[in-house]
């Protein structure tokens, strides 16, 4: 027979304990929630697919010769565990034609899902292509790259051993090659390399497919 002493001493003991879980809980939830913003209290899912609307950034008319390019904008959108679902961010792109054979496709930027990370080639109309789709955040310090002439590469960025268009970075000069290629450690072999520092690798690549004529990002990062 429970006694009316030992209930009481059980209810006691609840009640001091119950108010110290709630505050653990509550400081563990929020810790994870700064720690990881897209978490959400029972739900911390092991992989967090990109929620992008696929985006066609160009035609292969558009690129009728070597280095013609053409600049975009990419929305990357992830989720968010927060009142508005999920973040969307802008990207500033190039699609870059480059030369034919320039980088080796088999080596060069396979990403998930048989997707062309950065390079990609393809034949349309009796005609080879080869597109190079990068963002234009230089991987230095985040600045904003630009496309130039090797003249103003060569005037204006310390670099004249270019005899083609490159990506070159007005903050500190960094310049890269789009139809050279880079072993970047953790990320493999990729469209862009550097050939004047700082910039320590390749600008980041889109994941992108050719279909038809049109080339379609997929995602990026």
């Amino acid at each position: 027979m429970i006694d009316r002493r030992s209930v009481l001493k059980g209810f006691v003991k609840n009640a001091t304990i119950l108010p110290i879980l709630a505050v653990v809980g509550g400081v563990g939830t929020a810790l994870l929630s700064y720690l990881k913003p897209t978490w959400k209290f029972g739900d911390l899912p092991s992989t967090e697919k990109p929620l992008n609307k696929d985006k066609v950034v160009g035609t292969l008319e558009e690129f009728a010769k070597d280095y013609d390019f053409k600049e975009f904008i990419f929305t990357q959108v992830t989720v968010e565990y927060s009142a508005r679902g999920r973040a969307a961010t802008d990207i500033l792109g190039y699609a870059v034609r480059i030369p034919n054979d320039s980088l080796k496709a088999a080596d060069v930027g396979v990403g998930p899902s048989g997707l062309r990370r950065g390079y990609g080639e393809t034949e349309y109309k009796g005609q080879k292509y080869s597109i190079v789709v990068v963002s234009r955040i230089c991987a230095h310090l985040g600045c904003i790259f630009e496309y130039h002439t090797p003249e103003q590469v060569c005037s204006g960025f310390n670099y004249c051993g270019g005899k083609t268009p490159m990506f070159s970075c007005p903050c500190h000069l960094s310049v890269y090659d789009p139809a050279q290629q880079q072993d970047v450690p953790g990320a493999g072999v990729l469209a862009g390399k550097v050939v004047s520092g700082p910039a320590p690798r390749t600008p980041f690549p889109f994941d992108f497919e050719i279909k038809g004529n049109q080339i379609v990002v997929k995602s990026y990062g």
